[in-house]
C-alpha cells in the first residue's frame, strides 16, 4: 500500500513556495564569486542511438513500472522486437511524467512535519531508458573534454558551503553564437 502523508498537498506547496522566496530573499544582494574559467569546450549536439542500443538499456533495466506506464515493463520486455521501432523512433507526450509525490526523509521522522519530507519523483519506465541514454552521452562528453575535475570541484564547493550552513546558487548560462 502507498504511503499517504498526513498533511494535504496544499501545505506542501505552501512549505516549498515559502522556501523558495527565503532562498530568493538571501541571496538577493549577494556577492559572485567564480572559481572555474570558462568552459573551452560545447555540448551541442545529441548523439542518435540505435534500436540495438536502446534495446540493450531497455533489457539491461530492472522492470520497475509506474502508475503512468501504459503496459507492464515486463510485457514490454517480453514483446520488445515487435515494439521496438516504435519506441524507438518517438517518445509520447504520456511518457514524458512524473508522479511527484512527498515522502518522509528518514523513518521515525515527523508526519505532521513538512521539513520532514522530500519529493519523490515516479517517472515512466520509458522515461528512465531516455535518461541513461541521455546520462551515457553526457559522460561521454565530460571525459573526452576533460571536465571531472570541474565538476568534482562545484560539488566539493556545494558540500563545502551546505557544510557552513551557507546558501549556494548556480547559474549555468548557454551562449549561443550566430
Amino acid at each position: 500500500m502507498p504511503f499517504r502523508p498526513v498533511l494535504n498537498y496544499t501545505d506542501f506547496l505552501d512549505f516549498f513556495s515559502k522556501k523558495v522566496e527565503a532562498v530568493s530573499e538571501a541571496t538577493d544582494q549577494a556577492s559572485v564569486a567564480m572559481f572555474l574559467p570558462p568552459a573551452t569546450s560545447t555540448l551541442n549536439s545529441s548523439q542518435l542511438y540505435t534500436e540495438a542500443d536502446v534495446a540493450k538499456v531497455i533489457t539491461e533495466a530492472l522492470s520497475n513500472s509506474c502508475e503512468l506506464d501504459p503496459i507492464s515493463t515486463d510485457i514490454l520486455k517480453q514483446f520488445l522486437p515487435e515494439l521496438l521501432i516504435y519506441i524507438s523512433s518517438i517518445l509520447p507526450m504520456s511518457q514524458r511524467s512524473a508522479i511527484v509525490a512527498p515522502r518522509l526523509k528518514k523513518t521515525g521522522y515527523d508526519q505532521a512535519d513538512v521539513q520532514d519530507y522530500r519529493p519523490l519523483s515516479g517517472l515512466t519506465f520509458m522515461s528512465k531508458v531516455v535518461e541513461r541514454l541521455v546520462c551515457r552521452q553526457l559522460v561521454a562528453y565530460i571525459e573526452q573534454n576533460g571536465l571531472m575535475s570541474a565538476i568534482v570541484k562545484v560539488v566539493a564547493d556545494f558540500l563545502t558551503t551546505a557544510d557552513r550552513g551557507d546558501i549556494t546558487f548556480l547559474s549555468l548560462l548557454g551562449i549561443q553564437h550566430c
